[in-house]
């Protein structure tokens, strides 16, 4: 399969990832969890469900590689096969959503299997979903 067909897979999950999110933040508040982020974050209920839902979705694509998540301190390869590596962070800004402020989703996509020594110019994708009063998606394609 041809890279950008890869690419439009991997947009194709987190369209679908970043609707489901969408409906979630509509209808739950964010509570704190005990847990804390390999940085430091505490986590939220949000951050926990955002990030299942987006592996749920990558998943799928059959094309990735490997997940990095701000909620998770180890990369995650959930496909052998696949042959690109996602990072994101599932819900960045969770301490405003409550007082109904913009959150966001941010992703980054590369077409390796190893992102050591890897920077944002070697991003063979990049995805930000914005969830305010309407939702939108922006994509990059270099």
């Amino acid at each position: 399969m041809q890279q950008n067909l890869q690419i439009e897979h991997i947009y194709s999950a987190l369209k679908d990832a970043s609707k489901e999110i969408a409906t979630y933040l509509r209808y739950h508040s964010a509570h704190l969890v005990e847990s804390f982020s390999p940085f430091g974050k505490q986590q939220s209920t949000i951050d926990l469900e955002a990030d299942r839902m987006i592996h749920k979705h990558l998943l799928k694509s059959g094309v990735v590689y490997s997940l990095i998540s701000e909620e998770s301190a180890q990369m995650q390869v959930i496909n052998p096969d696949g042959e690109f590596i996602v990072s994101y962070d599932p819900i960045d800004g969770n301490n405003v959503l409550d007082v109904n402020m913009s959150v966001a989703s941010i992703f980054g996509v590369w077409h390796a299997k190893d992102i050591n020594g890897l920077s944002g110019r070697d991003l063979v994708g990049a995805v930000c979903t914005v969830y305010g009063s309407r939702t939108s998606l922006v994509w990059y394609n270099p």
